[in-house]
């Protein structure tokens, strides 16, 4: 369901840009996600994460030069881990005009 939404997602924002436009910049917090969204954004999409190899997303803090690519991105998705709850209000105001896609919440069945 997670993966249904977050392509859902990146297909409307890619058939929403035009073709002639340059490749739209997206973040994501952990390389999982990142992989995805370059697998269904191919060419037309620039995608990095936050928490790379060998980091732990409880602990992560990003790093300046993170912070200034944030800047300049169109889309960031989240997927809810403890750094993104401390960081996403300064994310935020590094780029108000950046989307931010939450994560899918699992469901439970009664």
């Amino acid at each position: 369901m997670k993966k249904n939404r977050i392509t859902l997602a990146l297909l409307l924002l890619l058939l929403s840009a035009p073709l002639s436009a340059a490749s739209l910049k997206l973040f994501t917090s952990v390389l999982p996600i990142a992989s995805l969204v370059s697998l269904v954004g191919g060419e037309r999409v620039s995608v990095e994460a936050l928490v790379t190899a060998g980091h732990d997303p409880v602990t992560y803090d990003p790093q300046p030069s993170q912070l200034q690519r944030l800047g300049e991105a169109d889309l960031y998705f989240t997927s809810g881990l403890p750094f993104e709850k401390v960081w996403m209000g300064k994310i935020r105001a590094l780029n108000p005009r950046m989307k931010a896609r939450a994560r899918a919440r699992a469901r439970t069945r009664a």
